[in-house]
C-alpha cells in the first residue's frame, strides 16, 4: 500500500470492529443466559419482572442476529452502507425505547455497573456510527479484522520492516 492510499484507510476501522464484536458479545451473553437476573435488576414490581426478562431475552438473540448479519457483510463487503447505517439506526432507536422501557427505575437510582454498561453502550454506538460514515475508507478485506492494523501503518513500524 502505496503513501498515497495510506492516508484515505481508515487505520482504526479494524479496533472499532473488534470493539462492537467484543460490546456485542457481553451484551448477548448477559441478555441470554441473565435475563430474569437482569429485569429483577432493572425493576421492582414481580410482574413487570416477568415481562422485562422476556423482553431481555428477546433483544439478546436479536443482538446476536444483528452482529451476525453485520460481521458477514462486513467480511464480505455486502452491502455495507444499508446494512451499518440500518444497525446504527436500530441501535439509536433502541437506546432511546430503552431509556422509557426498561431503564426508568435504574435511571432514578443509578449505581457504578449500570453506569459502566450504559457508558459502554453509548461509546459502541458512536463506534458504528463512525464505522457507517467511514465506509469508503474501511481496509482492504485481507486486512479488515487485523487487530495490528493501526501499528502497520505507524513510523516505529514501518522502519522496523525494511
Amino acid at each position: 500500500m502505496g503513501p498515497s492510499q495510506r492516508g484515505r484507510v481508515d487505520v482504526y476501522y479494524p479496533l472499532r470492529v473488534w470493539f462492537l464484536i467484543a460490546t456485542c458479545a457481553i451484551y448477548a451473553v448477559g441478555l441470554i443466559f441473565s435475563s430474569h437476573h437482569l429485569a429483577h435488576l432493572l425493576a421492582s414490581d414481580p410482574t413487570l419482572v416477568d415481562r422485562l426478562s422476556v423482553y431481555l431475552l428477546f433483544r439478546g438473540w436479536f443482538v446476536v442476529f444483528a452482529t451476525i448479519l453485520g460481521l458477514w457483510a462486513y467480511a464480505r463487503g455486502w452491502r455495507l452502507r444499508p446494512i451499518f447505517w440500518g444497525l446504527f439506526l436500530i441501535s439509536g432507536v433502541n437506546l432511546s425505547s430503552d431509556l422509557f422501557i426498561v431503564y426508568p427505575e435504574r435511571l432514578a437510582n443509578p449505581t457504578w455497573g449500570f453506569t459502566a454498561l450504559f457508558t459502554l453502550r453509548l461509546l459502541a454506538i458512536v463506534a458504528l456510527y463512525f464505522c457507517a460514515r467511514n465506509l469508503h475508507r474501511n481496509p482492504a478485506p485481507q486486512q479488515r479484522f487485523d487487530l495490528f492494523f493501526p501499528l502497520r501503518h505507524t513510523a516505529w513500524f514501518n522502519r522496523r520492516s525494511s
